[in-house]
């Protein structure tokens, strides 16, 4: 269901984004020595940059698919100056700051309500996250539907079986795609089947 608001959350980032780095973006787009990367964070947690453009309007359309491809999470646009590395550039947005924006985004809107939330997280004052289960038909459990939506490697679900304090307990998107090798309709479909239960609960081997 979420997917139906991916365009309309994906303009409301790049709002968010114009607005905090409208001095920057000024300077950058008339630089000739500057330009905006698509830096992608891969598997084994190296970073490269897989795409240039020289203005932030030339960006946004991208925007979107990158943000289905990799999640809020595992991309970012930075601005980068000769010759173009990754260390150095001024990252525009962080993955946690563009889950506050989701959040609030997506909360503001009346099908929010009809989105997989069961529980909640906050930040702890060491700066952990802390999660937290909510009861559901007699199940206590942990769902969070926009970090399986746009994000890969936030914790989305916790059963009724885990730990919210163990992290051997969680799942993340990835790791309920890797569930079905790669299969990310049918980790879709899984979770929207959980209920507290373990995800492995219904995969067949």
């Amino acid at each position: 269901m979420i997917d139906l608001f991916m365009e309309q959350l994906a303009n409301h980032i790049l709002t968010e984004i114009k607005n905090n780095f409208a001095t920057y973006i000024e300077k950058a787009d008339t630089d000739k020595q500057v330009c905006y990367g698509f830096i992608v964070i891969n598997n084994d947690i190296t970073m490269e940059v897989v795409e240039r453009k020289k203005t932030f309007a030339e960006c946004m359309p991208l925007f979107e698919s990158y943000m289905y491809k990799y999640g809020l999470d595992n991309f970012c646009i930075g601005i980068m100056k000769a010759p173009y590395r990754v260390k150095g550039a001024k990252w525009m947005f962080t993955g946690e700051w563009a889950y506050r924006i989701a959040d609030y985004y997506l909360g503001s809107m009346e099908t929010y309500s009809r989105l997989r939330m069961v529980g909640s997280v906050s930040v702890s004052s060491e700066g952990e996250l802390v999660y937290v289960k909510g009861r559901v038909s007699g199940h206590d459990y942990y769902m969070d539907e926009i970090a399986f939506r746009h994000f890969r490697d936030y914790v989305c679900y916790i059963p009724s079986s885990g730990s919210e304090t163990d992290s051997d307990s969680w799942y993340t998107h990835n790791m309920l795609v890797d569930l079905y090798d790669g299969n990310e309709q049918a980790a879709k479909d899984l979770f929207y089947r959980l209920k507290g239960d373990r995800p492995e609960t219904f995969v067949r081997l």
